[in-house]
C-alpha cells in the first residue's frame, strides 16, 4: 500500500501483522491518501506506480514458524481444505499466503526502510499513522479460528518441505527481533 501524502510504502504481508499497519495509517492520514491496496511485493508496487518515487518502505515481519502454522489454519478455513491439501499449496506456491516474507523485501535496500518484529507492531503502527494511536490494532483472533494444532501441522511428514521455503525468512526477522533500533535495521 501507498501513502500519497508521506510517500511511504507500506507491505502488506499475509499474516504477518501488516494489516494493523494498514488501520493505523489509515486511522493516522484518512483513507483518500492511500493506493495500491493488497498483499503486492515492494517491486509489484513500484510496477503499479510507475513514476511513484517512495520516501521509505515500512514491513512487519513474523517469526516464520508461527506465520507459517497461522497461514495453514488460514488457508484450511478459507478453502475449507484439510491439512494435505494446505501443505500442497503451500510446497506449489498456489496460494498468495503462502508467499515468504523475504520475497516482498526485494529491492527495498535502496530505499530507506524500517522493518519491524510482529512483537514491535505498536511501534511500526506509530511510524505509519505518524502519531501515538487513539487505538491500537491488533487482528489475531486467537486459537478460536485454528483447525489443526501445531502439534499435528509439526508432525506432518511434509511439514520440513513446506519449512524449507521460508529458510530466507528466519535471517530477515532474527535481523528485525534483534538488532532494532529506532525503527530501523542497523
Amino acid at each position: 500500500m501507498i501513502n500519497r501524502k508521506t510517500k511511504q510504502v507500506i507491505l502488506e504481508i499475509p499474516k504477518s501483522g501488516s494489516r494493523s499497519l494498514v488501520q493505523a495509517a489509515i486511522q493516522g492520514h484518512g483513507k483518500k491518501v492511500f493506493a495500491c491496496h493488497g498483499h503486492h511485493t515492494f517491486e509489484e508496487t513500484l510496477k503499479l506506480m510507475p513514476n511513484f518515487e517512495p520516501s521509505e518502505v515500512v514491513a512487519v515481519l513474523r517469526n516464520p514458524e508461527f506465520r507459517f502454522i497461522s497461514q495453514i489454519n488460514e488457508y484450511v478455513r478459507i478453502k475449507n481444505s484439510d491439512l494435505d491439501s494446505a501443505l500442497k499449496a503451500c510446497i506449489e506456491q498456489s496460494h498468495v499466503i503462502f508467499k515468504p516474507q523475504h520475497l516482498y523485501l526485494v529491492n527495498v535496500r535502496n530505499y530507506e526502510t524500517h522493518i519491524y518484529p510482529l512483537e514491535k507492531c505498536l511501534e511500526a503502527q506509530i511510524k505509519v499513522a505518524g502519531k501515538v494511536l487513539k487505538k491500537v490494532y491488533h487482528q489475531n483472533k486467537g486459537d478460536s479460528r485454528r483447525k489443526y494444532s501445531v502439534r499435528q501441522i509439526v508432525g506432518h511428514p511434509r511439514y520440513y518441505e513446506a519449512m524449507d521455503l521460508y529458510s530466507l525468512d528466519w535471517p530477515l526477522y532474527e535481523a528485525a527481533a534483534f538488532t532494532l533500533k529506532e525503527g530501523k535495521l542497523q
